[in-house]
């Protein structure tokens, strides 16, 4: 009988060798003769390469069982060589991760969880996770978080503060989420101080949006992310608003990490123009183009809010209103995340998160890494980032700029 751990390995080896004669098809061959006499298969030299690296993992793992000093947990070893080759990619937005890790990450996203009451996004010069939302009445905010901070480190509980740095989004999402009245503590970068705040976690909905009627009957809709009941609450808005005689409408996506496909489709289908949305490329070259169909298309003035963290899906709905006449764009230049992300199951409830395509404009235009760059460019004060507590309607300079905005298409 052999080991459950020479077990899991061989099935690796046994289950890569399999792959690589399904794949490389003629390729490969095997002389008769060879296995025969001398138990012996040929095959080309890129595919004996690959083999031997697999050959390695198997025995770095032997290695490891046979000398490590300290106990060796099996299944975290293999955890750790999947979770590896993913990294290995040196792509902040695929990842591997487990069963556990998975559930969190798709509860987070549906908007109803255990946790602070944060939203994150990746800032790829400081390898670190940016907190660009605070939700109301959330255990962060309660705590003094403030949008701008560097996550650097999560406690749990009393231990040792782990430093984050590095981590992929949903490992942080683990560490920072958790069962309710437990605490959480939380390191954080401002500026140049830092700074360690204790959160007690507990339930918190994120509805995903908001809207109201500002003065001169201009609607407002703030979209967190889209994802969640974003959409369902987005048509809510529109109905809302259209009813109470809005002569104009602003969407504020500022501070928005993005969301799902679907969503963003199905928001951008509520309020513009017949067209296409965006067009997806995969790395075959195979493209997918997604539309609006205009049935919906709202007849008023639309500006777009954005920012520095607004990111994908986000930046999605930013560039079709740009690019098809919807409307138009004010703030600052956005953060520039032209791709996208497939999950991949496993029978045990792990994820794969694998970014598979990038995605263009309505003009074709790709946006990863430079962002866009709205039609009226406006920045925030130094001194309302700093303290985003005291940003209201009045001190917000890119509010302000929106409804002058609309003012003018609404009384030109």
């Amino acid at each position: 009988m052999i080991s459950k751990k020479k077990a899991v390995w061989m099935a690796v080896i046994v289950a890569v060798i399999t792959a690589v004669c399904a794949v490389v098809g003629t390729s490969v061959f095997i002389d008769a003769r060879w296995v025969r006499n001398q138990d012996k298969v040929l095959v080309d030299k890129s595919d004996y390469t690959f083999l031997e690296q697999f050959n390695r993992l198997k025995s770095l793992n032997d290695l490891i069982g046979q000398h490590y000093y300290g106990d060796v947990d099996e299944n975290k070893l293999v955890e750790g060589a999947l979770k590896g080759a993913v990294d290995s990619l040196g792509d902040a937005y695929s990842a591997y991760f487990n069963a556990e890790e998975a559930a969190s990450y798709f509860q987070s996203s549906e908007g109803i969880y255990a946790g602070i009451g944060v939203r994150v996004q990746y800032d790829e010069e400081q390898k670190a996770f940016i907190i660009v939302q605070l939700f109301s009445d959330s255990p962060a905010k309660d705590a003094g978080v403030l949008v701008g901070d560097v996550l650097i480190g999560v406690g749990q509980g009393q231990e040792d503060i782990q430093n984050v740095i590095g981590m992929d989004q949903e490992e942080v999402i683990s560490l920072v989420s958790g069962d309710p009245d437990t605490l959480v503590r939380l390191e954080l970068r401002r500026g140049s101080d830092t700074v360690t705040l204790s959160c007690i976690r507990r339930k918190v909905q994120a509805d995903q949006c908001e809207w109201r009627m500002l003065a001169d009957s201009i609607g407002y809709i703030k979209l967190d992310s889209i994802d969640g009941n974003a959409s369902t609450l987005f048509d809510k808005a529109i109905i809302q608003l259209t009813q109470d005689r809005a002569k104009g409408l602003i969407i504020d996506v500022r501070n928005n990490p993005g969301g799902g496909l679907d969503d963003v489709i199905a928001i951008a289908d509520r309020f513009l123009p017949q067209g296409t949305v965006l067009t997806m490329k995969n790395k075959a070259g195979e493209e997918t183009t997604y539309s609006c169909s205009g049935k919906h298309q709202l007849d008023l003035p639309v500006t777009i809010l954005v920012n520095g963290y607004t990111a994908s899906a986000a930046e999605v709905l930013a560039c079709a209103v740009k690019e098809l006449g919807g409307g138009t764009v004010v703030g600052t230049q956005t953060f520039g995340k032209g791709i996208a992300q497939s999950f991949y199951s496993f029978d045990d409830g792990a994820q794969l998160k694998i970014t598979s395509e990038a995605w263009f404009s309505p003009n074709g235009n790709a946006i990863h890494g430079e962002g866009l760059l709205p039609d009226v460019i406006v920045d925030l004060p130094e001194e309302l980032k700093k303290n985003p507590a005291a940003l209201n309607d009045e001190t917000d300079t890119q509010l302000q700029k929106a409804i002058e905005v609309l003012g003018r298409a609404i009384n030109p």
